[in-house]
Order: structure tokens, then sequence, then C-alpha cells
């Protein structure tokens, strides 16, 4: 660790609900005045020479022990990008839990030399901070959040097998998987790198001249980059091969003009046609109008992703409402809001239960449901009397646990 002076102006909400008859407040000193804080990592990698930077940011008021891992979410970036790209600075604002988003060898702040076509770098690049994280830092790797390029190198990750995994960060289960804007079929790429066949006739390379975190750079590609990128040709095996526990959920602007929409489909339907995968497992949510780089649309997909960390595994559909229901009236909302989400809310409705909902069928029974519930008073209450309503994970996994309870 070489520093830890910057901390993040956003605390952690406090938590509150609605009572029938009146708004009621409650909230733990800690969740209140607890800002989240930011530490500069520098994270030696078993290859000589290579040093990852990154940004943790802690949002957990304990520190893991060797029975209680906190929770983490990683943040990768693209190609040619940085940790500190688009969405993801907000990304880490807003997530519940701590999140560490680092640079690849060679971009941003990262030491190494940087290869368009050797995605093993990263892949060893990603193991090495996970290890380091779970190893060294105690964590729970619970999230991976990962950017276009970046998503790439998660499913070549993921697909090293149970042992490989196991080794890297314990058997306290598998992360959660957020693929934004990911490609599938790589001979689009190589469709937009006809540019460099100039500087290879010239020079027998192409110089990549651009800006990224605000510094011009150079990298140097050479034929035999494009042809190592050549022999992807599309990630349907390393899909096959990622553990059918793991929840996926896809994202994707419907106005991408780098990776088309075509992409995201195409990833849910390799995960559609896993037999060993459950309903809900995996979803696809687009968001409209959002380019590859989420300019102007920065809120929406990082609701999106938020909503994926907070969600416990192998919710059930009813279960689902219930956790949502008692979520936005504990975030003070009351039934009128229930209409802005409820697109949202029948597509999770829909992914979880495997069949669809009318729209105006899902908003009766989310008005019918809101009201009369009691259990979210009860959870909300205990966890306030014991300091532990510190985020939405917390609340969420006490939800599920009622949900269970009073069926």
């Amino acid at each position: 660790m070489v520093g830890s002076g910057r901390t993040s102006a956003r605390p952690l909400r406090p938590g509150h609900y609605l009572g029938i008859d009146k708004a009621i407040l409650l909230y733990t000193k800690a969740v209140v005045t607890m800002p989240a804080r930011e530490e500069d990592l520098l994270i030696p990698s078993v290859q000589p020479g290579i040093k990852i930077v990154g940004i943790l940011q802690r949002k957990s008021i304990e520190a893991s022990t060797s029975s209680q891992r906190q929770p983490i979410a990683l943040i990768l970036h693209g190609l040619l990008a940085h940790k500190n790209q688009c969405y993801h600075r907000a990304l880490a604002d807003a997530l519940p839990i701590d999140s560490l988003r680092f640079d690849f060898r060679g971009n941003g702040d990262s030491h190494g030399d940087w290869t368009l076509g050797s995605l093993d770098n990263d892949v060893t690049d990603l193991a090495t901070v996970v290890r380091h994280l779970h190893h060294r830092l105690g964590y729970k790797i619970e999230l991976i959040v990962a950017h276009s390029r970046g998503s790439m190198v998660s499913w070549m990750y993921l697909s090293r097998g149970p042992e490989v995994l196991r080794a890297d960060m314990g058997s306290a289960g598998i992360p959660k998987l957020a693929v934004v804007s990911g490609r599938w079929f790589m001979d689009g790429v190589l469709e937009t790198y006809a540019r460099f066949q100039e500087g290879f006739k010239k020079e027998g390379f192409y110089r990549w001249k651009f800006t990224s975190a605000g510094k011009k750079r150079e990298h140097i590609v050479y034929p035999k980059d494009l042809e190592q990128m050549a022999a992807i040709k599309e990630p349907r095996d390393y899909v096959a091969r990622v553990s059918p526990d793991t929840q996926v959920i896809i994202l994707h602007g419907t106005a991408d003009q780098i990776v088309p929409e075509r992409d995201a489909h195409t990833y849910l339907a390799a995960l559609d046609s896993n037999p060993a995968r459950t309903p809900g497992s995996h979803q696809l949510h687009l968001i409209q109008g959002a380019d590859h780089m989420y300019r102007g649309a920065t809120q929406p997909v990082v609701e999106r992703i938020c909503s994926c960390a907070t969600m416990p595994r192998n919710t059930s559909a009813a279960c689902l409402l219930f956790v949502r229901i008692c979520q936005l009236q504990i975030d003070g909302k009351n039934v009128g809001d229930f209409v802005d989400r409820i697109q949202t809310l029948s597509l999770e409705y829909q992914q979880a239960s495997g069949s669809a909902v009318d729209d105006d069928a899902l908003m009766a029974i989310l008005i019918n449901q809101a009201m009369p519930i009691p259990e979210y008073h009860l959870v909300v209450k205990e966890l306030t009397e014991s300091g532990r309503l510190t985020d939405y994970y917390t609340l969420a996994s006490a939800l599920q646990n009622r949900w269970k309870q009073i069926r």
C-alpha cells in the first residue's frame, strides 16, 4: 500500500423506510458518519517488472477476519483505458461493498509492457489481483464488473476451472459477473484494425497513438498481435467452461457503435443453451441510448450493477419482489415510485421465474404486497438496534433469511 490520503465525499446512505401511516427514519451513527475511504494499492506480479496499480475503496466498517471475509467488487477497464474510465468512479462510489478498480499492465499507472494480442497477460494480472485481495487482505471476491476487453479477460479467467479458482479465491464461493459492453464476435474488432496495415508495410509495426487519463500515449502493435486476436474468434468455449453457478448480468447500450447490441444477445443465448444453468442466473439489460462508454448514461448502468451486487444468490421470483419492495420502502420510496421501476422489476421477475408477467398485473401485485408487509419493519429495526444496518447487501441478505422464515 503506497498511500491512503483520499476520502470520497459520498457517505453510505442511512437506511430508512415508510410506515403505513407515516415515514419513520432509522439510521446508525456509523452509517451516517463513516465516509468511504480510498487507498492506492501497488500489487506486485509473479512476473518480473510487472506491478499493478489500483484504487481500493473501502465501505465496510469492520476488517475481514479468517471467519468473516468482507465482500469486494473488482472493476475492470477496457481497451486503451484506465481504472477511472467512464462510469468506474461513480460505480465505486455507489456500490454497497468495498471495491478495487485497477489498471492492467501497460495501462494507466500500472507497470509493464502492453500488447494488443496477449489477453493471457491480462488474465495473469486479474489472477494476481484476486490472489492479493483474498490471501493478503482477506477479502471474498463477490463481484467482477468488466467493461469491453475486460469482459473477455473475465470469461477467460473464470473458465480456468474450480481448482485454480479455489486456489486463488478460496472456497467462499464463485463471484458474480457483470459483462458490460462485451464483444462476442471478434471478427468485428479485426475489421476496425484495417488501418494498421499501412504501418505494417512501412515499419513492420503500427504506432497506436491515443490519449488515456489525460495523457498522450503510444503503443506498438505487431502483425502477430492481430493473429492472436483472430485466433480467439468468439468466447463460446470460455463461456461454456464457466461454472453454471456463476450469476451473470449482461449490460449493453443500444447506441453502442463499437460493439453491436447483437453481441449481448449472443452472450445471453450461449448462457441460455447451458442446461446446467438455472432460470434467473443470467440476465440481459439494455441501456437505452447508451454508447460504448455510457456517456450521459452513467446512472442507469451503475444502478443496474448495484442491483446485481445487492441481490443474494439463488433468489426466487417471489422473494425477489419481496426484497425489492422492502429496499424501495427502506429507501424512503412510496408505492407510486414503483411505476418508474415497473419495467425493470417485471424483467427481473420474468428472468427469475422463467415466465412473463404483464406490467399491470405486476403493478397490482406490488401495490397489494407493499403496504401489508410488516417484515421489513422488523428486519430494519433488528439491524439498526444491533448496529448492522450498514449497506443494502447486508439488508438484502437479512430480508432473504426473513422470507425463508415466513414461507
